[in-house]
């Protein structure tokens, strides 16, 4: 199965056998079909609205870590505690102590478990 995009001059096509060569990310930016409550993070929080949603090919594509199609923590992503600086979620999986503490809340632009989802165990496969 393939996804083509087109943006204005160039295209493009994207092989979903080939989703594990790309970062497992979602786009914060996407909106689907101009409904401003259809986002990635929106489809986060409810196995109903995955499985409407989800089966959209554009939606997997632009939405691959809240559909399940990979799960991967984001190596971009660090933020600050009291008595560490720049922390990444190899630290927030080092102890469930930590875990319990961070993973809910929202630190450096988003909540901890949407950045780490492994560390958080927060993945979703259905």
């Amino acid at each position: 199965l393939s996804v083509s995009m087109c943006f204005v001059v160039l295209c493009y096509t994207i092989n979903k056998n080939s989703a594990a060569e790309m970062e497992c990310l979602n786009d914060p930016y996407y909106v689907h079909n101009s409904d401003p409550k259809v986002t990635c993070r929106w489809l986060l929080f409810g196995k109903d609205r995955r499985q409407q949603y989800c089966q959209e090919d554009q939606i997997q594509l632009y939405c691959p870590l809240s559909c399940g199609v990979c799960c991967e923590d984001n190596p971009f992503y660090f933020f600050d505690t009291l008595k560490k600086k720049n922390v990444d979620c190899a630290y927030v999986k080092e102890r469930e102590l930590i875990q319990k503490l961070w993973c809910g809340q929202f630190m450096n632009g988003q909540v901890v478990r949407d950045a780490c989802p492994v560390a958080c165990d927060f993945c979703h496969t259905e």
